[in-house]
């Protein structure tokens, strides 16, 4: 049973609860319950218990999880790009979402619950001035012409941070599978969880999910809330990028879910992140 589990799930069953325990937790935690109170209800025997469990899945304690975001603020605006309008959020001048618009008047509401939702008890403040620097770089990325590595705000789990490192590896103008990126990340039995990881890239282009395809060699991966531009966006790596060039985009700010914490990783991104 463990073995066609894991085939199916990417994870142990163990692991699965575990997984689904922590998720349970966060919930309780969001709405202020004490750890000590959601401890009892996810059925862990304390809040020794459920601090080991947050350790290791998110890489930090219940205490700095409740806390989140709180204290930080984002500055976002929206910019014109070649493919349409983009919610851009950034802090500090770093990169900390990107997100293109449809064409519904509801588009730019829902970015905006996203963005809220990834930095919660964050400062949200309208300034386009602010993300203009970011906006230019995207259009020069989407040009063809990456320039010098840029900053990056990673904020998630584990998991997905692994398979953000991985496609921050991929040559620029190359595409990739689930697969192969799941043995880069170093989980290759967990190609269901590395899909979903791949789906919850909240810096679109910048972390290129656009280019891995599906089995069947479909490239459905949304660009952040835009199918056509996840298409769109095939062609235009595959017409303006060499194809013997190397990705310059580097993460210069990464963390787990919680509050960023600033590692300078230099020019190239690094081979182990986290430890």
């Amino acid at each position: 049973f463990q073995r066609m589990f894991q085939q199916w799930a990417g994870v142990s069953p163990k692991r699965f609860l575990q997984y689904l325990t922590a998720q349970r937790a966060k919930a309780l935690l969001a709405v202020s319950k004490s750890v000590v109170e959601t401890s009892a209800t996810v059925g862990l025997s304390g809040g020794g218990r459920l601090h080991d469990l947050f350790v290791s899945i998110e890489r930090l304690t219940p205490g700095e999880f409740k806390a989140r975001a709180k204290g930080l603020t984002l500055d976002w605006g929206v910019a014109e790009t070649s493919l349409g309008e983009a919610l851009l959020a950034t802090l500090g001048g770093k990169a900390a979402f990107v997100a293109f618009l449809e064409d519904s008047k509801d588009s730019k509401a829902t970015a905006l619950e996203d963005l809220r939702a990834r930095f919660p008890g964050a400062t949200l403040r309208e300034d386009p001035g602010a993300v203009q620097p970011l906006a230019e770089t995207l259009r020069e990325r989407l040009a063809g012409r990456p320039g010098a590595p840029l900053g990056l705000v990673l904020k998630g789990t584990e998991l997905q941070l692994k398979v953000w490192e991985a496609l921050l590896r991929l040559p620029d103008g190359r595409v990739s599978s689930y697969q192969a990126i799941a043995e880069t990340a170093g989980v290759p039995s967990a190609t269901r969880a590395v899909g979903n990881a791949i789906g919850q890239n909240h810096l679109a282009v910048l972390i290129p999910c656009h280019r891995v395809l599906r089995s069947t060699g479909a490239g459905t991966t949304r660009v952040h809330h835009s199918l056509n531009c996840g298409r769109a966006m095939m062609l235009c790596c595959s017409a303006n990028r060499p194809s013997n060039s190397t990705s310059t985009s580097a993460p210069l700010l990464t963390s787990g879910t919680g509050v960023p914490v600033s590692i300078d990783f230099g020019a190239n991104p690094p081979r182990k992140p986290m430890e």
